[in-house]
């Protein structure tokens, strides 16, 4: 009767260890690939974010992404990179960090400079917040990204992001 009782308990436990598992790592999701409006592109692009843990709330996240921004209608591809830490309450995340953004400088002549001295860098700032909605999976986030359009000439301007992703 005992050994039976001892079984019993240890099923409701181990079965209750298990369940605690499947739904913490079904919970986690660490890619997750987002539209951003202004933010490090500038304008608009497409992302895609991997988010390392340090600790069960606290971490960072590498990204980078595309936009294929537009100057005077013409093609001026970008190609933003992030680099952020973040604190995350349940559904709710802190984000901070910076992003770089290399792209080519537009001349005036109506085309793009040959000369590899106009391709210039975008460095931003971030600190931004994110809610995750529709179990976690979805997310709508905004930031401040402060941002020297031009590294070499040390201008800071204001900037924003709005941002809509998917976490997988």
């Amino acid at each position: 009767m005992k050994k039976d009782i001892l079984i019993v308990l240890f099923l409701i436990l181990f079965s209750g260890y298990c369940i605690a598992q499947e739904d913490s790592l079904r919970l986690i999701r660490l890619n997750s690939v987002f539209i951003e409006l202004g933010g490090t592109s500038g304008h608009f692009s497409i992302n895609y974010n991997r988010e390392i843990y340090l600790k069960n709330n606290f971490g960072f996240t590498l990204g980078v992404g595309f936009s294929p921004s537009l100057v005077d209608f013409v093609f001026s591809p970008r190609f933003p990179f992030q680099a952020k830490f973040f604190y995350k309450i349940k559904k709710h995340s802190v984000e901070s960090g910076f992003g770089l953004t290399p792209y080519v400088w537009y001349n005036n002549d109506g085309g793009f400079s040959e000369n590899l001295n106009e391709v210039k860098l975008a460095i931003f700032g971030e600190i931004g917040y994110k809610y995750s909605i529709i179990k976690q999976k979805f997310y709508i986030g905004i930031a401040f990204t402060p941002m020297i359009y031009d590294a070499w000439k040390k201008d800071l301007y204001p900037w924003g992001a709005l941002r809509f992703g998917y976490k997988f």
